[in-house]
């Protein structure tokens, strides 16, 4: 029995070991949601700027027409702010793009961590059986000495 012990302590260590991993996993897993939430928001910004990218492409016919008549000149000028608007929200599309592809990568990061915490959770019932079994081999080697002592009292 002592032996079995000795083993279910040191499966219980190795379980130990285990849980810290899973409790850096289940940090790394917070970042991630929180990165998913920012990757939300330029996702929106994304469709926005898909929307500035066509009245872009509208103030551009604009600005020519305006270039002909001296009447639509005014409205040629508010084209153009349009215009620097919509590029600026077209930069930001390109780095939407890049943190949509960053917050698949957190998914995954998400789901490995949600295999962690169970593993953690298998770790703390090894823990408890790893405090038991130490308290087992305590009790074993007391009575190993006492077989000692009662085989030299048969001597």
């Amino acid at each position: 029995e002592s032996l079995e012990d000795s083993e279910q302590s040191e499966e219980s260590r190795e379980a130990s070991e285990q849980s810290e991993e899973s409790h850096e996993a289940s940090e790394q897993s917070q970042e991630s949601r929180e990165y998913s939430e920012q990757s939300e928001e330029s996702r929106e910004d994304s469709e926005y700027s898909e929307e500035s990218r066509e009245d872009s492409d509208e103030s551009h016919e604009d600005s020519e027409a305006s270039g002909k008549d001296s009447e639509h000149k005014e409205e040629s000028l508010e084209d153009s702010e349009q215009s620097e608007e919509s590029r600026e929200a077209s930069e930001q599309s390109e780095e939407s793009h890049e943190a949509s592809e960053q917050s698949q990568e957190s998914r995954e990061d998400s789901e490995q961590s949600e295999e962690s915490r169970e593993d953690s959770e298998y770790s703390e019932e090894s823990r408890e059986d790893s405090d038991e079994s130490h308290e087992d081999s305590e009790a074993s080697g007391k009575d190993s000495e006492h077989k000692e002592e009662s085989l030299e009292d048969s001597e």
